[in-house]
């Protein structure tokens, strides 16, 4: 895949993390989605804020934006990971789309395929 269009699906995957996440952290704040919790910190909004940051850090031409957006990807992944491996073994541990299918199964698949392009991109 060229790099520009490697670049364009990167953005868009990252959007798409970033919207998923800022409506399950809206409907948690509203109280119409629950979100689970470590400390009291709902694990949406870590989420959101780290989406936010890849996406942030997409625009940097620096190299500490390999670290930024690294640091955040594997956030989201721990989280996504960890979310999986509970809704599997314990059940109802994510919350689900309208398709019923757990969001943490979505949100690992999209943060995988985000690292596979930004490894392939960032050094171009």
């Amino acid at each position: 895949m060229p790099y520009k269009i490697s670049l364009f699906v990167l953005y868009l995957l990252v959007l798409l993390g970033l919207y998923g996440a800022f409506t399950l952290s809206l409907n948690s704040f509203l109280g119409s989605s629950i979100c689970p919790s470590v400390y009291n910190i709902p694990l949406c909004y870590v989420v959101f804020f780290s989406y936010g940051m890849m996406f942030v850090t997409l625009s940097l031409k620096n190299h500490i934006k390999a670290i930024f957006f690294l640091s955040a990807c594997f956030v989201v992944f721990l989280i996504a990971l960890i979310g999986t491996f509970l809704e599997l073994f314990l059940d109802n541990i994510c919350p689900i789309n309208k398709l019923e299918i757990p969001l943490c199964y979505l949100s690992l698949f999209i943060v995988i395929v985000i690292f596979a392009l930004f490894m392939k991109i960032k050094n171009k």
